[in-house]
């Protein structure tokens, strides 16, 4: 073996002792890449780890700023009854207005449903001209010339005795105007009893005397509206008959002697 050969191999077994090893390049170059993918893999995970919380995050606290609307409403909502519901308490129906009671012609407060919550507003008195008319009440009945509003209509306190006057007031021209309405044509206790015994029915009064203290009492009890009323309906001259249970009744008003009968014989 030539000392030129020997020599070429000596120089080439000191290079590979000071770079890497002849024989492993391909297996280092291989660790290295794994080693980079490795750190390039993890720097991606840990990115989208943060980017995944970081859309969590946002999105949890998005939905939870939307549930709660203006964030001044909780529970469930609060419907109107007879009193108003709590300014910024939950409703349900958008524009809902709750204002129970109110005067319109006094200043009131309403509640509107607003953004999915309870809003109070102050409302002033309604229109002068409407709020100045005077209602009907029969207790205390309106005086001649009050406005009113609703033309024809008759504001009375009952006038069930038809036997009697009755003052009633008429709402006409837009002012209460008096009306005087006259009795029935009633004939007095001993002025119809001739009649009723004329019938001459088993159930009836056995004679006048019977007839006048039955009919004076029936009129001083509860049942006078019941008796006024049959008084008005059977008029001056009356013709009496017997109903089914041989009671004195008047063709025409047996709806009357009826709820006569019901009366006195509860």
């Amino acid at each position: 073996m030539s000392s030129l050969f020997i020599r070429g191999l000596g120089l080439a077994l000191t290079a590979c002792l000071v770079a890497p090893a002849c024989a492993g390049d391909d297996t280092q170059a291989s660790a290295s890449e794994s080693a980079t993918a490795t750190t390039t893999d993890a720097t991606t995970d840990t990115t989208s780890t943060a980017t995944a919380g970081t859309a969590t995050g946002t999105a949890t606290g998005t939905a939870t700023e939307t549930s709660g609307g203006t964030g001044t409403t909780t529970g469930d909502p609060v419907p109107c009854g007879d009193a108003l519901p709590p300014e910024g308490s939950a409703c349900a129906t958008e524009n809902a207005t709750c204002a129970p009671d109110a005067d319109p012609c006094e200043p009131y407060t309403e509640a509107v449903c607003t953004g999915g919550a309870w809003a109070y507003n102050d409302v002033g008195p309604g229109d002068p001209d409407e709020c100045d008319v005077v209602a009907c009440d029969p207790d205390n009945l309106p005086q001649e010339g009050q406005p009113c509003s609703d033309e024809g209509a008759f504001c009375s306190p009952g006038c069930e005795d038809p036997c009697e006057f009755c003052n009633v007031m008429e709402c006409s021209g837009g002012m209460w105007q008096g009306l005087e309405v006259f009795p029935a044509e009633c004939l007095s206790c001993d002025e119809i009893c001739p009649f009723v015994l004329m019938g001459d029915c088993e159930g009836g009064p056995p004679d006048i005397d019977a007839c006048v203290a039955g009919c004076m009492e029936y009129q001083g009890n509860d049942c006078k509206i019941a008796f006024n009323t049959m008084l008005a309906c059977v008029g001056a001259q009356p013709t009496y008959t017997c109903d089914d249970d041989l009671r004195p009744t008047v063709a025409g008003c047996e709806s009357q002697y009826a709820e006569l009968y019901t009366c006195i014989f509860p």
